[in-house]
């Protein structure tokens, strides 16, 4: 799932198992990091995962806790 703006690019690495996405890697351009960028990619991906009707379980050690941390997100954990 790649999010790209302005020329630039970050992505969520995933897998699928059924109903549920296997989060297993998130990456963003190391210049740009400590600028929120993690944190607009996973908001926009959670949000189409949500919208598509998925479940997921966080592999990155980033996507766990930035699911841990925002409330709203946690019903799309499987389990």
């Amino acid at each position: 799932m790649p999010y790209r703006a302005q020329g630039i690019y970050a992505l969520v690495s995933y897998s699928k198992q059924g109903n549920v996405l296997h989060l297993n890697y998130s990456e963003v351009p190391s210049s740009l990091r400590g600028q929120g960028l993690g944190e607009i990619l996973m908001d926009t991906v959670l949000t189409q995962i949500q919208t598509e009707g998925y479940q997921v379980l966080p592999v990155c050690g980033f996507i766990s806790n930035y699911i841990t941390k925002h409330e709203k997100w946690h019903a799309l954990v499987a389990g």
